[in-house]
C-alpha cells in the first residue's frame, strides 16, 4: 500500500511547489529569480511552468494551498526568502491537506487496497501537529 509520506512527497509537494512557481511567475518574476527563491533548478522551473511535473494532482484550487502560496509569494516579494521558510511552508500545507482527509480519494485511486471510510491514520497523525 502507498503511504501517506510516499503520496506526499511523490505528487503533493511537486504540485504545491508547480503552483508557487506559476504564481511568481504570474508576478513578474523570471524563472532564475524563481528558481534562486525556491531553491530548484532553472529546467525545474520550466518543467512546472510547461505542467511537466508537479501536475499528476491538482490541489491549487485548495484554499490551504492558495494560502501557502501566497504566503511563498510574500516571503519572496518581501524578500525574506529562504529555502528553509518555504519549505516550512509547503509542509505545512501539506499537513494541513492530510489532516483534513483532503487527499484521501487520490490516494484510494492510487491504491484500490485503501479504504478512505475506516482509515484514520492522518486525522490521527496529523491533526496534533498543526
Amino acid at each position: 500500500m502507498s503511504t501517506v509520506f510516499e503520496i506526499a512527497s511523490r505528487y503533493v509537494v511537486p504540485s504545491i511547489r508547480r503552483e508557487a512557481v506559476l504564481e511568481l511567475l504570474r508576478k513578474g518574476f523570471s524563472k532564475v529569480e524563481v528558481s534562486r527563491a525556491l531553491g530548484i533548478s532553472k529546467s525545474l522551473v520550466s518543467r512546472y511552468a510547461k505542467g511537466e511535473r508537479g501536475k499528476l494532482l491538482e490541489v491549487g484550487h485548495h484554499p490551504v494551498v492558495r494560502n501557502a502560496v501566497d504566503k511563498i509569494a510574500y516571503l519572496v516579494e518581501s524578500g525574506e526568502v529562504s529555502e528553509h521558510k518555504i519549505e516550512e511552508e509547503i509542509v505545512k500545507a501539506v499537513v494541513k491537506l492530510l489532516s483534513a482527509k483532503a487527499l484521501c480519494g487520490f490516494h484510494e485511486k492510487l491504491d484500490r487496497r485503501f479504504n478512505p471510510t475506516v482509515c484514520q491514520i492522518c486525522v490521527r497523525v496529523f491533526s496534533k501537529q498543526q
